[in-house]
């Protein structure tokens, strides 16, 4: 059987993050990319279990809205270990050039 993976769920808090993982087996998926808030964020491994509960394995996500070089070059220095995913979204031609070379990064926008 094929693995799905939905590659970004924003989740405001852990009931809504639960309906949705339920839905999203119920759709087939086996993979879940959820960008957290800050209280979801605090309580990531509940979400991971519940995750497994359903049979869906369950990834961290940073998105990067970054100004420039600098500021991206910044934030992935000091947030790679923290999450399994980390999207940028680029604003700017110099910010895609160093985000699409920069190994650390696993999705642009």
């Amino acid at each position: 059987m094929r693995a799905f993976t939905d590659f970004w769920v924003k989740v405001r808090d852990l009931d809504q993050a639960s309906d949705i993982l339920k839905k999203l087996r119920e759709l087939g998926f086996s993979n879940a990319v959820i960008e957290a808030g800050e209280g979801v964020l605090e309580r990531f491994d509940e979400l991971r279990r519940i995750g497994e509960e359903q049979g869906i394995k369950v990834y961290r996500k940073l998105v990067l809205k970054p100004d420039g070089r600098k500021s991206l070059l910044r934030s992935l220095r000091s947030n790679r270990g923290k999450f399994e995913i980390i999207t940028v979204l680029c604003e700017n031609l110099e910010t895609a050039l160093v985000a699409a070379r920069d190994s650390r990064v696993d999705s642009l926008i």
